[in-house]
């Protein structure tokens, strides 16, 4: 590959792109010209190559012969020629018969057959008057430009008509009008049958104007009264159209309306269905266009008329074979139309052969040429040329034009292809194509360079320029840019291809571009929404992606990325120090239970020695209390340490919620006594069953008992309630506190708080932070209220449902 990397080798792969480019193009116009047209058949006609060829030099034929229309069709001339060749004055219909010797004006192949439409004849009509302009050359094929015709301008001359009656005709369904003493079919854009509940709002009647030319057409008074309610046309009477169609009505369309119509009665249209027969056999102005007006305030009837001074002319010709076998006449038109077939069926086979193999190696020099652009010899890495660093939006801008710039010289070039020489026009279209293709690999080598830099959208005029302002005037900036562009769009087909998008079109054009911009944007700002709403409910792998986003949603992304990235830093560095705190705790724990036990073994056996100090007893049962509290202490940080690390084994089963805390309240039955606490209990009727761990909703209930001995007002009632609710279990204690309680709930289960903030009593404020670990822990919830010194604990567990079947009789 190093081998391309050289400035010579890139221009050698520039060269041999342009190369097959222009063998791929030359090949499959070639294919158009030869294969495509070969053996199509519109069922009449047979369309080939050969006849097309042919048909050309037909053409150049027709230009001498009608060159001289007037002298003899330039029959020394032709009859010279390998062509057998005839005028017909007029046009022929296609049933005609060509070897009737009487419809010619003139023909040079008596005794020989015509050939049949669909071979090698060629037939046309043409118009020529003393302006005709005759054009005869060398060249004949299309391919290379109209270089023979006959051209005549066959525009014609407007003439008005006083109209003197107006009809339809039912049978034929259309209108006519009597003007200079004939009929004439209206234009059917002109007019329209409608009726009585046919409603326009500028419509105006026009009743009152044709009766003015009924009466004028009217005849005396010695006509009899009877045929005074016919319509008269030329002196012939013609009933109303009304009396065969009810409800009839004639709308007109006149010319310079802006869009008002005009509405007849049929009372003033007349029934021409009796002269159907001789209207259809009559001459027409329907092909030239007929337009209704009113001059005067009768009506009018405007028409284009041809020209006296045209004449028509049919000419047909065929190839002579007995001269062209001889090969002779070398220079004329059918010799060149059969050597052109014979070179062009020669090389015919050639070229689906040479469109493959330049088809493959446009694409072969192509992507070496990208594959080389930036890389050099004595450098691996990409290295950006001196043209390279154009930013590559204004760049484009520039190859566009440059590239319209060529394309019109082509267009210009091709359209002066008549008049000015084939080879130099030739060149020039040729020269302009090379070119436009050398600026294009330029631009594709521009891209591929910044491409492989990865600052592709970085080196563009519009991005710096969008970097130095806000995104707000980013977006104002694309919301006016996306419709200008649009513009340039829609002006540059226009001229160049011929394509206009009307207001509307380029309207909405700017809606789907701008709509995909928003959902660009909001497809953004969906993937930053999901993920900070992930972030803000605890996901810490939420993570956004953030490519192919705008740039100021991807600076945005990228900021909530670092947030997450600092946030699992910071959790796991307080995870770790929550551990080591938690390990901390557990090992001194340990180690202080240990002499504690000693302590309280110690104690006891001093207890059983017969001590006479009182003093001495007094000592030992102090010790023997605060050692106890101590160990107390000990085993419930013991216990809450292993409950927030998880190091807990919980042994799930069926627990009969009732049996269990009336157990759990007549263990503190004494102690409540002695605290003058009255315990009412209000428990379901029915057994229910709850899955926990018995020994750990055990110590559950014991916390929460031992809270109420502690610091419930004497001589009150605390109240225990046992009640489902649906598919939950509710456990609900309620007491009167003694002290007051300016403390929060959140505050008392969090560890070593007491609602005794005198620490009158012996609690370590580890109790309610231990039932509600504990309670979580066993899938529950336990929540405390506070409402003055009422004091209130509720756990919820959920209940277990047993199946039960009835048995009907």
């Amino acid at each position: 590959m190093k081998r391309f990397y050289s400035i010579k080798a890139k221009i050698l792969l520039a060269i041999a792109c342009i190369f097959f480019t222009v063998c791929f193009l030359v090949s499959i116009v070639a294919s158009y010209i030869i294969g495509a047209k070969t053996d199509f058949s519109d069922g009449a006609t047979t369309y080939s190559f050969r006849k097309e060829v042919f048909d050309d030099a037909g053409k150049a034929y027709a230009v001498l012969a009608l060159s001289k229309y007037d002298s003899g069709f330039n029959t020394d001339l032709l009859n010279g020629m390998n062509c057998y060749y005839g005028v017909i004055d007029g046009d022929i219909s296609v049933d005609a018969d060509l070897n009737d010797n009487r419809i010619y004006l003139y023909r040079n192949f008596d005794g020989v057959s015509v050939p049949s439409w669909n071979n090698e004849l060629f037939i046309e009509s043409y118009t020529v008057n003393d302006k005709t302009a005759f054009y005869s050359s060398g060249q004949f094929l299309e391919m290379f430009g109209e270089q023979n015709y006959i051209r005549t301008d066959t525009s014609r001359r407007e003439e008005v008509f006083e109209v003197q009656g107006i009809g339809y005709d039912t049978l034929g369904s259309k209108a006519y009008v009597y003007a200079n003493d004939r009929f004439i079919a209206l234009d059917s854009f002109w007019y329209e049958t409608v009726g009585d509940d046919f409603s326009f709002a500028n419509a105006q009647n026009v009743d009152n104007t044709f009766r003015k030319l009924w009466s004028m057409n009217k005849p005396g008074e010695e006509d009899s009264p009877e045929e005074n309610d016919k319509l008269y046309v030329a002196g012939n009477a013609y009933d109303p159209i009304s009396k065969s169609i009810e409800d009839y009505k004639l709308c007109l369309n006149p010319e310079n309306s802006n869009g008002e119509k005009s509405i007849l009665d049929g009372e003033y249209v007349a029934d021409l269905s009796p002269i159907h027969d001789t209207l259809k056999d009559m001459d027409s102005f329907d092909a030239v266009g007929t337009r209704f007006t009113y001059l005067n305030d009768l009506p009018k009837i405007r028409t284009n008329v041809e020209d006296s001074q045209n004449k028509h002319f049919t000419f047909i010709c065929f190839p002579n074979e007995a001269k062209l076998s001889a090969k002779g006449h070398a220079n004329d038109y059918y010799a060149k139309a059969k050597k052109i077939v014979s070179v062009a069926y020669t090389i015919k086979p050639f070229i689906p052969i040479v469109s493959i193999i330049s088809f493959v190696m446009i694409w072969v020099c192509f992507g070496l040429f990208i594959k080389a652009a930036g890389h050099t010899k004595q450098s691996k890495k990409i290295v950006a040329g001196p043209f390279d660093w154009i930013p590559v939006d204004l760049a484009f801008i520039a190859t566009v034009a440059l590239e319209l710039i060529f394309l019109t010289i082509i267009v210009e070039l091709k359209n002066r292809l008549d008049y000015w020489s084939y080879y130099k026009v030739l060149i020039g279209i040729g020269g302009s194509f090379i070119l436009g293709m050398a600026v294009g690999l330029c631009f594709c080598s521009l891209v591929a360079v910044n491409f492989k830099l990865h600052r592709l959208h970085k080196n563009m005029f519009i991005i710096k320029l969008m970097m130095k302002v806000g995104w707000k005037t980013r977006i104002w900036i694309a919301y006016v840019l996306i419709p200008l562009i649009l513009i340039v769009i829609n002006v540059a087909l226009e001229m160049y291809v011929g394509v206009w998008f009307d207001g509307l079109c380029v309207y909405f054009m700017d809606k789907v571009v701008l709509a995909a911009f928003i959902f660009w944007g909001i497809r953004s700002y969906s993937k930053i929404k999901d993920s900070a709403e992930k972030l803000a409910a605890g996901d810490m792998t939420a993570h956004v992606d953030v490519r192919g986003m705008p740039q100021f949603m991807e600076e945005t992304g990228t900021a909530l990325n670092d947030i997450q990235a600092g946030i699992e830093i910071a959790l796991a560095e307080r995870t770790k120090s929550e551990r080591m705190k938690t390990e901390l705790i557990t090992n001194v724990s340990h180690d202080i239970k240990t002499p504690i036990t000693s302590i309280i073994n110690y104690v006891d056996l001093l207890n059983k020695e017969n001590l006479e100090n009182e003093n001495a007893k007094e000592y030992l049962e102090v010790l023997n209390r605060q050692s106890l509290r101590l160990k107390k202490l000990v085993e419930d940080i013991i216990e809450a340490s292993k409950i927030s690390s998880g190091n807990i084994e919980l042994n799930m089963e069926e627990v009969n919620a009732e049996v269990l805390l009336d157990q759990s309240i007549g263990e503190f039955a004494e102690r409540l006594k002695e605290k003058k606490i009255e315990v009412v209990v209000n428990s379901c009727d029915s057994e229910v069953r709850l899955m926990a761990d018995n020994r750990y909703l055990w110590r559950v209930f014991d916390n929460i008992m031992s809270n109420i001995v502690k610091y419930a007002q004497a001589d009150t009632r605390a109240y225990v309630d046992l009640e489902k609710d649906g598919d939950k279990l509710r456990f609900t204690f309620r007491n009167i506190s003694r002290e007051q309680l300016n403390i929060s709930p959140e505050e008392l289960m969090e560890r070593f708080v007491r609602g005794d903030k005198s620490r009158y009593t012996d609690g370590n404020g580890l109790g309610l932070s231990i039932a509600h670990s504990l309670t979580e822990a066993m899938g529950g919830t336990m929540n405390i209220f506070i409402d003055g010194d009422f004091f209130k604990v509720i756990l919820e567990f959920d209940a277990i449902i047993e199946n039960v079947t009835e048995n009907e009789d």
